[in-house]
């Protein structure tokens, strides 16, 4: 197991996939967290050859002991809890995303409650590795989420598609966006007032810079159904991030006005 945050990880060498993960220690979801691991060890023994880096953020570490990981999660701690978009921050700047080797590497930003089916991450990570123009691409989660088969496939994906199926769990950009797109907005998500909204914000911004972004019409990441009842509590962050993007183009203001309506409904209800 490698130590903390202190030590940053930017002589280690480069990889095909990268993943950021964070867990809160006192959330007690170990039994999740070892689940989403145990998926990427399986994508490892997929493609041997295809180099995969885990780095994890352990979150109020200073009262909590870690739980035990292979030793290849690269494992950074911070002693209290930060907000989730923060957490992604920190991991973020532990790796040299601009060298040349990383250019064609995916970037994926898992919840520690995420998993991956067999041949999904690599399904995903393929989309950018084998088409040089695609920057940017997303998939479906749910708990019902399968392996990609024969006939799955990807289309152009529409901003609407990136805002409402672009989450940590199922975006994944190319390297050399990732670098252009810079943070996550420290304003926005889990641990913030906004409560929600990062995701939304960094799927709007590499939708309008990436070259090529590409949709599957597929649940390829394992994740907890999205609970009808949260809709109310995610609003105000999402409608904050759309409205950030609204100018960028005629799609943005179209889902900002789309937003308004659904937030109208809300009330009514």
């Amino acid at each position: 197991m490698t130590s903390s945050a202190a030590q940053p990880l930017r002589a280690a060498t480069g990889a095909d996939i990268y993943l950021f993960s964070t867990t809160n220690l006192a959330s007690g979801r170990h039994d999740a967290l070892y689940r989403m691991v145990r998926s990427v060890a399986h994508a490892r023994d997929e493609q041997p050859a295809r180099v995969i880096r885990l780095l994890l953020l352990l979150q109020n570490a200073a009262d909590h002991s870690a739980p035990d990981l292979p030793d290849w999660v690269e494992v950074h701690t911070v002693p209290g809890l930060v907000p989730l978009s923060t957490a992604r921050n920190i991991l973020l700047q532990q790796v040299e995303l601009a060298s040349d080797m990383a250019d064609s590497a995916a970037i994926a930003f898992p919840d520690d409650d995420a998993w991956y089916p067999a041949g999904s991450l690599h399904f995903m990570a393929d989309l950018i590795a084998l088409d040089a123009k695609v920057d940017f691409a997303v998939c479906r989660s749910g708990t019902a989420a399968r392996s990609p088969v024969a006939d799955t496939c990807d289309r152009r994906m529409r901003l609407q598609q990136a805002i409402s199926h672009g989450s940590s769990n199922t975006i994944f950009v190319r390297a050399s966006l990732a670098v252009q797109l810079g943070a996550f907005d420290e304003q926005l998500g889990l641990g913030t007032p906004a409560v929600a909204g990062e995701d939304t914000d960094y799927a709007i911004r590499a939708w309008h810079d990436a070259r090529r972004a590409r949709f599957v019409d597929a649940a390829l990441i394992g994740h907890r159904d999205n609970d009808p009842l949260l809709k109310r509590r995610y609003f105000s962050g999402a409608l904050q991030a759309i409205r950030k993007h609204r100018s960028r183009s005629f799609a943005a203001e179209v889902a900002f006005i789309r937003k308004q309506l659904i937030g109208l409904r809300l009330r009514a209800r």
